[in-house]
């Protein structure tokens, strides 16, 4: 008799499975396709890719507002994208820096990374694009010049407005000292 009754059990949940009507824990959705690579990642591999020379991988690594404040710079330098992204590899980090708190809100996203000189922990942004986190160093730029009170875009003028290669022997701006 209890081997009768568990049989019908057993049919009954096969008949339910069957029919469509399955416990809760199946029924859930299919989970959302997640970007590739977490924001650390990305960064872990922009790093290598720097080390090793690798334009191709760099690129992959930095969004399209990062590689179009890169494309020009290279053409305010008289200079191609490619020796932008890699041209200074010699001056670059060797080993990965210490890295904290990553943080991700909707399509942005931030790592905290530790200077490898001052030890001052400065934020890293990414951006979401494709369904794939990306440096966002036009991000980064424009903070870290927030941060400066505009130093930073002065001395890019500076630099770019005397600079032989421009034919232009323009005297740089006087950067006064704000107390």
């Amino acid at each position: 008799m209890k081997i009768n009754k568990l049989l019908k059990i057993i049919l009954l949940a096969l008949a339910f499975t069957a029919c469509g009507v399955a416990p809760q824990a199946q029924q859930q959705p299919p989970p959302q396709q997640l970007p590739t690579g977490s924001p650390t990642e990305v960064f872990k591999a922009f790093i290598k890719a720097k080390n090793e020379k690798d334009v191709a991988a760099v690129k992959k690594t930095l969004s399209q507002n990062s590689l179009k404040m890169y494309e020009d710079a290279a053409k305010k330098k008289n200079t191609t994208l490619d020796e932008i992204l890699i041209g200074d590899s010699g001056k670059f980090l060797k080993e990965l820096p210490e890295m904290r708190n990553e943080t991700i809100e909707g399509d942005a996203a931030t790592v905290e990374i530790q200077h490898p000189v001052s030890g001052r922990w400065e934020k890293m942004y990414f951006v979401r694009e494709n369904g794939e986190w990306k440096m966002a160093m036009d991000k980064f730029m424009e903070e870290l010049d927030k941060q400066l009170g505009g130093l930073l875009k002065i001395l890019t003028e500076n630099a770019n407005n005397s600079s032989p290669a421009n034919g232009n022997n323009k005297s740089p701006k006087t950067v006064e000292n704000k107390k």
